[in-house]
């Protein structure tokens, strides 16, 4: 009973704390929680730009999400990070326009290696899309302006290029293919061609977490800032705590007998 409070308590401080990547080696997320859109690329030939705005209201309960405005041409904002190989991608994603193109307005996951897209997931004509190489544009589920949608890439691997797609916590595709091979994923960018009708929005944008499901305050990992070295080692020391409550119990177990 005493070991499985002790692992309890420990486990709801790494929870408090956040989660750590299941199955990345550089964990990014990005929540707009700092008010501001640093490391974002929105210089030109971007097209578009992104802010820190508070309204919508954010779908996870924090301050600010992330609003897309798009010009005239197809590639908006973008951010690079770090490459990874995570099991998990997901986002937070409203559209409140569309475009005059099948690519919808959306969002590509790719390598910086070769520029390669792993998937690029979009809304268009009243629902959520994904591009499948050799079948074009492909509906994952109906979908409507205006709305939030959590849109989840799940066991995704990296020897078969395939993963499920979830859209609000319900499974809508399995073994959807990667658009072309890549080793790893590294950039992602929002997209609308040839030109969108209305803004997008993002949120809680997390390669390697599971989704943040209302926590407002984690950090942005991917950025670098005093509040994500913070974040690590607050996650290391109850990593630690975890260990050493564990250990105790079983010394106390083994010699107290």
């Amino acid at each position: 009973m005493r070991k499985a409070l002790i692992l309890t308590v420990a486990a709801a401080l790494l929870m408090a704390m956040g989660r750590t990547s299941a199955g990345a080696q550089s964990p990014f997320m990005e929540d707009f929680e700092d008010g501001d859109v640093a490391g974002w690329v929105t210089s030109d030939p971007v097209n578009g730009r992104i802010e820190a705005v508070a309204t919508p209201v954010s779908p996870s309960g924090g301050n600010y999400v992330g609003k897309v405005t798009f010009d005239a041409s197809c590639y908006g904002p973008s951010y690079a990070f770090d490459p990874a190989t995570p099991d998990h991608i997901s986002w937070y994603f409203r559209a409140d326009g569309d475009t005059g193109h099948a690519s919808g307005l959306g969002f590509t996951i790719m390598s910086n290696t070769g520029g390669q897209w792993m998937a690029h997931v979009s809304y268009h004509l009243g629902a959520l899309r994904i591009y499948q190489s050799g079948s074009g544009d492909v509906q994952i589920t109906t979908a409507s302006t205006g709305t939030w949608y959590l849109i989840e890439l799940k066991n995704i691997d990296w020897d078969s290029d395939t993963f499920d797609i979830w859209v609000d916590g319900v499974e809508k595709v399995v073994g959807a293919s990667f658009y072309t091979h890549v080793d790893d994923v590294s950039y992602f960018m929002n997209y609308a061609c040839p030109s969108a009708s209305g803004p997008a929005y993002v949120d809680d944008i997390t390669f390697g977490f599971a989704p943040v499901g209302g926590i407002a305050e984690l950090p942005d990992v991917g950025q670098g800032d005093s509040s994500a070295r913070n974040f690590i080692a607050l996650a290391g020391a109850a990593a630690a705590l975890l260990a050493l409550t564990a250990g105790a119990w079983y010394a106390r177990r083994r010699w107290g007998r």
